[in-house]
């Protein structure tokens, strides 16, 4: 439970240094732990399988686990976001981490499985699978260290309970709704934008986002009489540019007023 609780904190952890540590443990997390839990649960004896088979179990129940659990937090109100899998991810953790501790407490001492007392875990094929993971794991963190970052502006809308989806959509003239616009810059130094709305005259106040920050607000708009209001655009500026660096279209339904 301890080393589940530091590699989720360090895994989630927001400095860019420990960027590498960082990504080993979310591989530990995704691909080690839970499957390391679920298969102590369900072979709690030593007997039962293997060395090299309990390894084998581990990694398919491990992705089986992450699958089923990205599953239902798409299909959830929270989504699939950094947060939500901490927590689902954590919570299935902590939930099997339960089970292996009831498990245990059925089953003699001297035949529970523990690291301590597998010998054989360290043989010709246990050394193969060690290395071949040791091997992966450095080229992704190498390439991790290596990749330039890639300098863009994220430009979204979110709709209502912050997601992707359940954008309003029949609107009358004159009424008032609201959209979540959110930006995100990762252009490698401070940027100024500016939302221009096809609805209205003048374009919003700029902010200026430093790099690597985000900037999300609700924005308050009106729907125009007419056909003006088929179709919502959101135009982003940088830096005083006439051109748009982004463009957003939402299409909408204007009826008439009773």
């Amino acid at each position: 439970m301890a080393t589940l609780l530091v590699s989720m904190a360090l895994a989630s952890w927001p400095i860019e240094v420990l960027a590498p540590l960082r990504i080993a443990l979310g591989f530990a997390v995704v691909l080690l732990i839970p499957g390391y839990l679920l298969s102590a649960l369900l072979f709690a004896q030593t007997s039962d399988v293997t060395p090299l088979e309990r390894f084998v179990v581990m990694l398919g129940l491990s992705v089986a686990s992450v699958t089923l659990i990205g599953l239902a937090l798409n299909y959830s109100p929270w989504g699939i976001r950094p947060g939500s899998i901490l927590f689902g991810m954590g919570s299935w953790c902590a939930l099997l981490a339960v089970g292996v501790i009831v498990r245990r407490l059925f089953v003699p001492q001297h035949l529970q499985f523990s690291l301590s007392n597998q010998p054989r875990v360290f043989g010709q094929g246990g050394k193969l699978l060690v290395g071949i993971w040791i091997g992966v794991a450095a080229v992704v963190l190498l390439v991790s260290w290596l990749r330039p970052t890639a300098k863009l502006t994220e430009f979204y809308v979110l709709g209502e309970g912050q997601l992707l989806r359940n954008y309003p959509r029949d609107v009358q003239p004159g009424q008032t709704f609201v959209v979540n616009v959110g930006i995100r810059n990762t252009e490698g130094r401070d940027r100024t934008y500016a939302i221009k709305v096809n609805w209205e005259d003048r374009a919003r106040a700029p902010v200026t986002i430093p790099n690597g920050g985000t900037w999300q607000r609700p924005l308050r708009l009106r729907a125009p009489a007419g056909s003006a209001g088929d179709e919502l655009q959101l135009a982003l500026f940088v830096d005083g540019q006439r051109q748009p660096y982004r463009t957003l279209k939402l299409s909408m339904r204007t009826g008439e007023q009773p």
